[in-house]
């Protein structure tokens, strides 16, 4: 019985792909940063099987160039066929998704997966030549492990996967840095008995230095001057109140808690973020710098509503007894790497949404109809997106 719900489940999660495939053919015009994407296909291909990790174009590490390169020399490099891979690839990222969902037993595992899968960026990223859904998808496989108890075995399969992420994009060093800071919170100077999880939880981040050596920085040379640099950027931090607010307003309806007490500490960090905060119109990109600048009346009070129910959010999944600390540790990680970086994107916060979704909507206390309906939300907002991405 168990099989044949999961077979039904996993047919139902492709749909929207085999949807896609069949109403686009994935032939349509070259979208968002494929031109770049291609250009470093092409190189990799022309020039196999010598590969130049110095000067390919594209500033993220080499490994997604070389597996799509080596399709295209096998297959032929015709835009459709690349998609056809990454589809194919963004369909496995959110089995597993579903799995993990699984995994950690949450209530509504087919729900979560929905949300997921129904993140604006999702389907679009999945059926363009880009890099984000193969990193997604060994970062999620890492994951997967990570989360799981903290045997040696898990820790291992876990860093595997992170180097493979790692040398697909490099800001999913934040995995391996994740757990290292969830170690040393759980357990403390007690880790230090345990040099060999160290050790396993080093090898992810020892093995890309020898790229950064070689490169003499965290991209290729091409791309290091002027283009991509180390900043302190407290948009970043803006950017990621705002996607809570705006995407998981319904953890604060579906989950039992009380304002009360935590009101004057919401009010008090939104006096020092709020300032802080207000310039962000200046450097964001994404549906949610759309709905805030539709009209710039309304900027000022938009913004702070959406940074109210961020930090109402982050306080009350803080107070609940059941926060998972491995996810809170990896959400961290994550937002001090981007704290680091001057890009300003949404796209770039995908990478969030399953954590966040893993942590905040592992039960379900009331209102199921809540999530019932935001799900639909996303469907269409999604399908919106997509026409307008993709389709026009």
């Amino acid at each position: 019985m168990n099989d044949n719900v999961h077979i039904k489940n996993y047919l139902l999660l492709a749909l929207p792909f085999i949807l896609i495939l069949i109403l686009t053919g994935l032939n349509f015009t070259l979208a968002w940063d494929e031109g770049d994407h291609m250009k470093g296909i092409d190189q990799f291909k022309d020039s196999f099987p010598e590969f130049d990790l110095k000067m390919y174009h594209a500033p993220t590490t080499p490994l997604y160039f070389i597996i799509f390169s080596l399709f295209a020399k096998i297959f032929g490099s015709e835009y459709w066929k690349l998609r056809l891979l990454n589809l194919i690839i963004g369909y496995l990222t959110i089995v597993i998704f579903f799995r993990i969902s699984k995994d950690l037993k949450n209530q509504y595992p087919f729900l979560n997966t929905l949300f997921f899968l129904f993140f604006p960026y999702y389907l679009v990223l999945s059926s363009l030549v880009m890099t984000d859904i193969l990193a997604l998808f060994f970062g999620l496989l890492a994951i997967r492990f990570y989360l799981k108890d903290d045997s040696t075995r898990n820790m291992f399969m876990g860093s595997m996967f992170s180097i493979l992420a790692i040398y697909t994009r490099q800001f999913w060093l934040f995995l391996p840095a994740g757990m290292l800071l969830y170690s040393i919170i759980r357990y403390k100077t007690d880790i230090l008995k345990e040099p060999k999880k160290i050790l396993i939880l080093f090898i992810p981040i020892l093995a890309i230095l020898p790229l950064i050596l070689y490169w003499k920085g965290l991209s290729p040379p091409a791309w290091q001057e002027g283009r991509f640099y180390i900043s302190n950027n407290f948009s970043q931090i803006t950017s990621f109140l705002l996607l809570l607010g705006f995407y998981f307003i319904p953890f604060l309806i579906i989950v039992k808690h009380g304002f009360n007490k935590k009101l004057i500490f919401i009010y008090l960090t939104l006096i020092v973020i709020y300032p802080l905060s207000i310039g962000y119109i200046n450097q964001c990109n994404g549906i949610i710098c759309q709905v805030l600048t539709f009209s710039s009346f309304l900027y000022p009070f938009l913004l702070f509503v959406l940074l109210f129910i961020g930090l109402t959010i982050i306080i009350t999944y803080l107070s609940s007894s059941e926060y998972n600390l491995k996810l809170i540790s990896l959400i961290l990680s994550y937002l001090g790497i981007i704290l680091l970086t001057p890009w300003i994107s949404e796209r770039y916060l995908m990478v969030l949404v399953p954590l966040l979704i893993l942590a905040l909507f592992n039960k379900i206390e009331r209102r199921t109809w809540v999530y019932y309906l935001w799900i639909i939300i996303m469907i269409l907002n999604s399908m919106v997106y997509y026409i307008h991405k993709i389709i026009q």
